[in-house]
């Protein structure tokens, strides 16, 4: 690929994500619970996952360059579907 092709290539994709995420927002605003609720059990278990995924830490060198990366992510998402939103900032949106 062209580097004039791969930088269009990504500002589509950084494009795609925005609209992605911000349409998500405005689906989802109105929600207050999870979307698979949990017990408060599940705020520990995705704190220890949280600094499971920060202490593995995967390194690899491609050309004489490092590159490293976590899978702080995989919290993140179990975060995001098993625990509801906070209260507090739920009443302050709601009341705007």
């Amino acid at each position: 690929m062209s580097t004039d092709r791969t930088v269009r290539w990504i500002n589509t994709f950084t494009a795609l994500m925005a609209v992605t995420a911000v349409s998500s927002i405005q689906a989802l605003s109105n929600h207050s619970a999870a979307l698979r609720p949990s017990g408060w059990w599940m705020v520990l278990v995705i704190a220890v996952a949280f600094g499971l995924a920060e202490r593995t830490v995967f390194h690899f060198e491609f050309r004489r360059e490092a590159i490293s990366a976590s899978i702080s992510e995989v919290p993140l998402v179990l975060a995001l579907v098993y625990l509801p939103p906070d209260r507090k900032s739920t009443r302050l949106n709601s009341s705007h």
